[in-house]
């Protein structure tokens, strides 16, 4: 470190001054008067950085290469004179003289300076001073630290927001309708030059009231950007929240932003159709599953599917089942479903499906011979096919972007060959473009196609692979055979066993290897001779290492709150970089279970608890593990979610008795088992009318084993259904398997059982009626949750009240109903249905429970 120092006496002057000195004392007494030769001896010091006090770790933050201004002041504190007063600077190397004062009298202050250029790291900037009284045993001392932090830049931290992928900064932000499930994402970006460690995302509403933490990023360098995710319940109206993003970085230096959330909320239709379509688009032929999601108040009575877009239906079904369907054309589709509810209201909903041309696949394209002498005569022969038939295979022979011959073809996997003779030496790499009969093109340019045009006397060789595919590890025996025109012999034998450039084999011997392939790919193998002459020829064969992989899961069903896990069993067949992540049907993902790593060939098992990266549970749901790999750069999906999954079956229910009594407290109660994780649509209709009263469950995701519907007669507004004479009620229910990678996560809140007392509300004002006048809703809670309490009319479905009480914990629980509605005026008389539903942290909704409570005054 460079430094430069003030206020430094010459030492050629030290004895001569001292002397002086000595000789003045002794000669005018009276000028050190005020200094007691045998008072106390003291001497203090005291030093900034750049102005500023900096005794505490980390001390002046400064930039590196800015520069350092060290003011040293040295004062003697004490009641007689000081003689070589030194100041000392103290590094690694020891300790180096800077200034240095002969003599200093009682209150005297002296002031030292030291600068030079800020390094990198923190620092510590040590000053000691030493001096001597009048007497040569008295020997004065003291010291002062200062530190200071050397940064390249200052910490920068910058954030975006987004809903559901589209950019949410700026009010008014994306449309949503009420009820439907969004992703909140936010991109954080390092923008200064010192790495961020424990960076915080918090979500801020309600004036500041209530902040919500969406994740905690261990560890973001300069110019990493890293997306976090969460998700949430749309409300209806305007939404603003404040994004907040604040890390730690060195030197206890900090660097935060801020942005803003917005939505608008839109009233949900009470009655919708939205298909899905998985996949919903890929190349002819496209098998697509089509699954009718429906927002309704009532029951569905009828699905209408126009699935190839004529704008007829040509499938009608009331169960509402899923669809096959293949389009073996491309194009884009447009799906129709119609949805017939039972107050007799249609409405369609569409989505749409792109089917796309698949390029021709080139299966192999070769040069024969690819090396030799000038001229150089050489056949190419390409193989390709297409379901749509293959039209023309044309030839850039010298690889410079014209085309030299194009041949026309028919048949869907054709081989077409065409001959060229080489006149010029060089190196060529010839280009192969192939169309199919609707248009579509594939072009191509492997190393097998590679021409080496050598000058007059050069050997040739031709390289070989047996076999050429097959499954990793393949043992591959590679050979070769080389002439001289000159009938000159190989003195070298060289392998480039990957196709990497480099050249991993060298014999004087043997042209013939022997390798194991591990990792799955394409490998262009490639061989080099040398001649006795020193002349050198190269040829090129590919091999295909293929592999196969497999995903299970042990389990479909975990409660996260009781510690369940499902263990993520993988099968590779080869070496390759995998990562394993749990998504929402929807492709959100909501844990990273094995980030990217090499694995080598083999059996795996991973372990998921429910919980999601930062170790909190998973919303309550479906989750599907996916394999994800790579191979020849290109990142491979192993999803079963899109070809397993979605049979239809009956599960198995208890017995429905003949009849029920809920006004007596004798509700209907339901228990079905469910042999695996399904989505369940259950529903009561008529025993001789095709016709559904109330929908339990439209398509609901619940686990493997037993559940239960309580029902009090009443339809899906909460109005008591009477019963046609004649008539009976029949239950109806339908599962679909989950897909076999699906995984359901139990770790929402749950109404478990739901009693109300007494049944008959008496909500009278006058003060001596005391008996009656208040319902007690007792209800078990599984987990900690807020509770939704609404209350409707049976006789007209109108709802009376709804009110969300906070803060409830597991358990038994209870809410007090006094008869007044929302309005806060007491309840006319009748029969009202009182529903209790659990909203937990994560905006999971149970399902509700219902009671019958007559009000009579």
């Amino acid at each position: 470190m460079n430094r430069h120092s003030q206020g430094t006496t010459s030492r050629n002057f030290i004895g001569f001054t001292a002397l002086m000195l000595l000789a003045l004392w002794a000669i005018a007494p009276a000028a050190f008067a005020k200094a007691n030769p045998w008072g106390h001896a003291s001497v203090a010091v005291q030093s900034t950085i750049n102005g500023e006090l900096a005794h505490e770790e980390p001390g002046y933050i400064a930039l590196i290469g800015d520069p350092i201004h060290r003011r040293i002041f040295v004062e003697n504190n004490g009641e007689t004179k000081l003689m070589w007063v030194t100041v000392f600077d103290a590094q690694t190397s020891g300790y180096e003289p800077v200034c240095v004062y002969v003599l200093m009298f009682p209150g005297e202050r002296r002031e030292c300076n030291i600068g030079f250029a800020a390094v990198a790291g923190p620092s510590v900037l040590t000053t000691y001073v030493a001096a001597r009284g009048v007497f040569w045993w008295t020997q004065v001392s003291a010291t002062d630290t200062q530190h200071y932090y050397g940064i390249p830049g200052y910490p920068s931290v910058e954030v975006e927001a987004f809903i559901n992928g589209e950019g949410a900064s700026t009010a008014p932000g994306p449309e949503l309708a009420e009820g439907d499930e969004y992703e909140r994402s936010f991109l954080v970006t390092n923008a200064g030059r010192l790495a961020l460690s424990n960076v915080k995302v918090s979500l801020v509403t309600a004036g500041g009231s209530n902040a919500e933490t969406i994740c905690v990023l261990d560890q973001l360098e300069p110019d990493d950007e890293q997306r976090c995710r969460s998700t949430a319940i749309a409300e209806v109206g305007s939404y603003e929240a404040d994004v907040i993003v604040a890390g730690s970085a060195v030197a206890e230096l900090t660097a935060e932003a801020e942005t803003s959330l917005y939505y608008t909320g839109i009233e949900g239709e009470r009655l919708a159709a939205n298909p899905r379509a998985t996949p919903d688009q890929g190349p002819a032929p496209l098998s697509v599953t089509f699954t009718p999601e429906v927002t309704t108040d009532t029951a569905i009575e009828r699905y209408q599917w126009d699935l190839d877009g004529d704008g007829s239906f040509e499938r009608s079904e009331t169960v509402g089942r899923n669809q096959q369907y293949t389009y073996a054309e491309p194009g884009e589709y447009e799906v129709t479903l119609r949805i017939t509810d039972s107050r007799g209201e249609v409405v369609d909903g569409t989505v749409k499906v792109t089917v796309t041309n698949s390029p021709p696949k080139i299966i192999s394209a070769e040069a024969s011979p690819s090396t030799g002498e000038l001229p150089l005569a050489v056949r190419f022969s390409v193989t390709a096919e297409d379901s749509d038939g293959i039209a023309s295979v044309a030839f850039d022979l010298e690889g410079d972007g014209t085309y030299d011959v194009t041949k026309d073809a028919s048949g869907t996997t054709v081989t077409v060959t065409t001959d060229h003779v080489y006149e010029t030496e060089g190196r060529f790499q010839p280009l192969i473009r192939v169309t199919d009969g609707l248009g579509e093109t594939a072009t191509a340019s492997f190393p097998t196609l590679e021409v080496r045009a050598l000058e007059e006397g050069s050997p040739s060789v031709t390289a070989s692979a047996s076999p050429q595919s097959g499954k990793a590890p393949l043992e591959v025996s590679l050979g070769a055979t080389a002439t001289d025109p000159d009938g000159l012999e190989m003195t070298t034998w060289e392998w480039d066993l990957d196709g990497n450039g480099a050249y991993d084999m060298q014999s004087t011997t043997s042209p013939d290897v022997t390798h194991t392939y591990q990792r799955p790919g394409t490998y262009f193998p490639r061989v080099r001779v040398t001649a006795e002459d020193g002349q050198t020829a190269e040829d090129v064969v590919r091999v295909d290492v293929t592999a196969d992989f497999d995903l299970t899961v042990s389990v479909d069903t975990i409660d996260a709150t009781l510690g369940d896990t499902v263990n993520i069993n993988t099968e590779l067949g080869g070496d390759v970089p995998v990562s394993i992540v749990l998504e929402s049907p929807g492709g959100v993902v909501a844990r990273t279970l094995v980030p990217w790593t090499e694995r080598a060939l083999g059996q795996y098992t991973d372990t998921w608890d429910g919980m999601d990266d930062e170790g909190a549970p998973v919303k309550e749901g479906e989750y599907r593990a996916i394999l994800l790999y790579e191979i020849d750069d290109e990142i491979r999906r192993l999803d079963a979610g899109a070809g397993t999954g979605g049979q239809q079956y009956n599960p198995s229910r208890s017995r429905i008795p003949s009849s029920f009594k809920p006004l007596a407290g004798e509700p209907l109660k339901i228990t079905f088992t469910l042999p695996r994780a399904s989505e369940v649509t259950a529903f009561m209709g008529l025993f001789r009318v095709n016709t559904r009263l109330v929908t339990f469950m439209q398509r609901e995701v619940l686990g493997k084993g037993t559940h239960e519907i309580t029902w009090n007669g009443e339809d899906d507004s909460g109005a008591l259904i009477e019963l046609p004479s004649n008539e009976s009620f029949l239950f109806g229910i339908w599962g679909w398997y989950l897909p076999d990678n699906a995984i359901f996560v139990r770790s929402g809140a749950h109404v478990t059982s739901l009693s109300v007392s007494p049944r008959i509300l008496v909500p009278s004002s006058r003060a001596r009626e005391e008996s009656n006048r208040e319902a007690t809703l007792e209800f078990t809670l599984e987990g900690q949750a807020e509770i939704e309490v609404t209350i409707d009319n049976t006789e007209t479905g109108t709802q009376v009240f709804k009110q969300t009480y906070p803060a409830f914990e597991e358990g038994e629980n209870s809410i007090a109903w006094d008869g007044r509605g929302t309005d806060g005026d007491y309840v006319a008389p009748g029969t009202y249905r009182i529903g209790i539903t659990a909203i937990d942290g994560q905006n999971h909704r149970s399902m509700t429970a219902f009671g019958l409570l007559q009000v009579y005054y």
